[in-house]
């Protein structure tokens, strides 16, 4: 078993998207990991807060879906693989020798990273359970997809940011800085820079171009159009954004209460979905709130749930 710090972390990392929103009608869905009970169980939830339903019976901590297929890391069975239709049929183990923290769909592809005691690695392998095998055999804490690459902490070269193809080929690092929280844009890649006291960075992808978007110490980043969207450590863990190109930071949340309480957060179209321990009367209560990405409109849609979305989109 991990450690409570490793736990800790993984939480932390799940606390970004899981599988977005999807059209469904004209309509949408957005999916989500609740905590609220003893164990993480995956959600579907209308933007607005209606409509929730459980997706699978079993808790998980990743979980993708793809066409008429759920594919998800079952906890119950010791985090290995699975998928299940999404009328609750033809449910399959994948995989019965690797434990699964994180995954993404490819194609007819499923890429995953390991829930390792010690070193974690990516890996890959068919959607019906055939060609399993190892991409890259020390991965970090953090992961992010574009196109046909995979951006990684290489936990060979001390965290470092890496990249390599989806097939195993192409390995190269992109910077000699060490880093938390990645995400991708394009031939993009924004990260917070330990080496610089975690500001936000920028690199392309063949690892040139390296450039600073701002001055906060910067956690959970997230792209959303020609937006980042970050906690602000410099100023309470509030969420700001700036342009991709350095200009525009705006400070989006500000309610005292939530200060240093907003752990990660979920951009989708116009809305921000963030969740944080807030005062009751009878103490504090996990509550889950929307706001606009201009700042305005903050709602609470979820009483007494804290949701955490995973970084594999």
């Amino acid at each position: 078993m991990k450690s409570a710090l490793g736990v800790f972390l993984v939480l932390l990392c799940l606390m970004m998207v899981l599988a977005g929103c999807v059209p469904d009608n004209g309509q949408s869905w957005l999916y989500y990991l609740d905590k609220s009970e003893q164990n993480i169980f995956a959600y579907q939830v209308r933007p607005n807060g209606s409509g929730k339903s459980k997706i699978v019976d079993d808790p998980t901590l990743s979980l993708r879906i793809s066409d008429e297929w759920v594919y998800y890391s079952n906890y119950n069975d010791n985090y290995r693989l699975y998928k299940i239709k999404s009328d609750g049929t033809g449910k399959m183990k994948l995989s019965d020798d690797v434990r699964v923290e994180l995954l993404h769909i490819q194609g007819d592809w499923i890429i995953f990273k390991t829930l390792g005691q010690n070193e974690a690695s990516l890996n890959r392998i068919k959607t019906d359970g055939t060609s399993q095998e190892q991409i890259w055999g020390n991965c970090g804490d953090y992961v992010a997809f574009t196109g046909d690459w995979i951006v990684f902490s290489n936990g060979s070269d001390e965290g470092k940011l890496y990249k390599i193809n989806l097939d195993g080929t192409g390995q190269a690092k992109l910077s000699d800085d060490q880093f938390q929280f990645c995400c991708a844009a394009g031939d993009w890649v924004l990260f917070s820079n330990n080496s610089d006291g975690s500001r936000v960075y920028k690199v392309k992808l063949d690892g040139t171009g390296s450039q600073a978007l701002n001055d906060d110490v910067s956690a959970n980043l997230m792209v959303n159009g020609d937006w980042v969207y970050y906690n602000n450590e410099s100023d309470s863990g509030f969420i700001y954004k700036i342009r991709t190109d350095g200009t525009e930071r705006i400070k989006l949340t500000s309610n005292p209460d939530e200060a240093f309480q907003v752990y990660g957060f979920f951009v989708s179209a116009d809305w921000i979905y963030y969740s944080f321990s807030e005062s009751s009367g009878i103490g504090h209560v996990d509550n889950t709130y929307q706001i606009r990405t201009d700042g305005t409109g903050r709602k609470k849609i979820a009483t007494g749930s804290r949701w955490y979305f995973d970084p594999f989109a």
